[in-house]
């Protein structure tokens, strides 16, 4: 029984539905991790001149104030490091690197929903294929395999568009992936230095 055409119009918009929602969700969760990144380091910068010179004064209240009003990831580490000044150098070192791993566990939250969309993009494109034939064959099926091109063209269009749209979707998300993984690893090496340096700031002048 061959189908009818409101049906197949419905099935092409189906199937392409998933694909448009993996295209939408992988773009908005791509610019929210740059826009994070991108902030974490931007803050460290700012930040970190003004807390030099604050410690180098020993106005270490101001300094915390100054962290403590930013919020932002690098703000917390300058937070952690001088709620031990005074304290030795070894608990120092563990606070700091305690706020540092929780840094870099919430610079990292995300990356796998992104992969996960580079690989459900090409699936779902897949599926499109897979629902195209199947449109081509119960086409053929309803007329006894007497059918002209123009009536295959539907399903063969449902195919090869679902396909291009679900591989463009995985090329996308898995080049913003990579590119967002290696911008969050420069974060992370940004904001390990910074650790060092309070450490070295705190503990030299505590000498």
């Amino acid at each position: 029984m061959q189908m009818p055409l409101d049906a197949e119009m419905w099935v092409r918009v189906l199937t392409f539905v998933p694909i448009l929602a993996c295209s939408a969700i992988g773009f908005a969760m791509a610019l929210a991790k740059w826009l994070k990144v991108r902030g974490v380091v931007r803050s460290a910068r700012r930040l970190m001149p003004q807390v030099r010179r604050l410690i180098a004064d020993r106005e270490y209240g101001s300094a915390l104030a100054v962290a403590r009003a930013d919020g932002s990831l690098a703000s917390m580490i300058i937070e952690q490091a001088l709620a031990e000044e005074g304290r030795a150098r070894r608990r120092i070192t563990a606070r700091i690197e305690g706020a540092w791993q929780d840094a870099v566990r919430q610079l990292n939250h995300g990356l796998g929903g992104i992969a996960l969309i580079a690989t459900l993009g090409p699936l779902f494109g897949l599926l499109g294929t897979v629902v195209g034939i199947a449109i081509v064959f119960n086409r053929l099926a309803g007329a006894d395999g007497l059918v002209s091109p123009g009536q295959l063209a539907g399903g063969i269009g449902t195919a090869l568009y679902t396909t291009i749209a679900g591989i463009v979707v995985g090329i996308c998300a898995l080049v913003s992936h990579r590119w967002l993984a290696a911008r969050c690893d420069d974060a992370t090496a940004h904001l390990e230095r910074m650790g060092r340096e309070l450490l070295d700031l705190i503990s030299e002048d505590d000498a």
